[in-house]
C-alpha cells in the first residue's frame, strides 16, 4: 500500500481583531508564532505545504523575506474577510490534486508537537 500524499495549510488569514495587531508574527521566545506551528508540522511526509494568508499577507510575506518565517509557500485568500471556510476551501482547491489528505493547522496553536501530528496522521489511515 502506498503513503498517501499528505498535503498540510496552515490557516493564517484572519484579522487578528481581539488581538489588535499580525497575532501570526508575534514573538514567542523570539520567534513568530507561525514559525512555531511550521516547524512542528514540518517533518511530516508531505507533498505540499503552505499558509494561507489574508488580512496580513504583506506583513507575513514581508517576514518571508527577511527569513523570519521559513518553511512553507504562501496563498493568499483574497476572501479572507468572508470567514475561515473560505481559507479552508481555497487550500483544498489549492492542494487537491497534489493530495490524497490534508491537514489544516492554525497559525496560533504554537503548543501542538510533532508527535502530537504524527499520531492524528497515523489515526487518519
Amino acid at each position: 500500500m502506498t503513503q498517501p500524499r499528505l498535503g498540510i495549510v496552515i490557516l493564517a488569514a484572519g484579522e487578528a481583531r481581539r488581538f489588535g495587531t499580525c497575532k501570526q508574527l508575534a514573538l514567542l521566545h523570539k520567534k513568530p508564532l507561525l514559525q512555531h506551528v511550521i516547524d512542528a508540522a514540518r517533518p511530516l511526509p508531505h507533498t505540499r505545504f503552505a499558509i494561507m494568508t489574508g488580512k496580513y499577507h504583506k506583513a507575513i510575506a514581508n517576514a518571508v523575506d527577511q527569513g523570519m518565517v521559513t518553511g512553507a509557500e504562501l496563498i493568499y485568500n483574497p476572501e479572507w474577510s468572508s470567514g475561515m471556510s473560505s481559507s479552508i476551501r481555497l487550500g483544498c482547491e489549492q492542494l487537491s490534486d497534489h493530495c490524497d489528505q490534508l491537514l489544516m493547522l492554525l497559525a496560533d496553536q504554537v503548543l501542538i508537537s510533532t508527535s502530537e501530528l504524527e499520531t492524528l496522521i497515523a489515526q487518519a489511515k
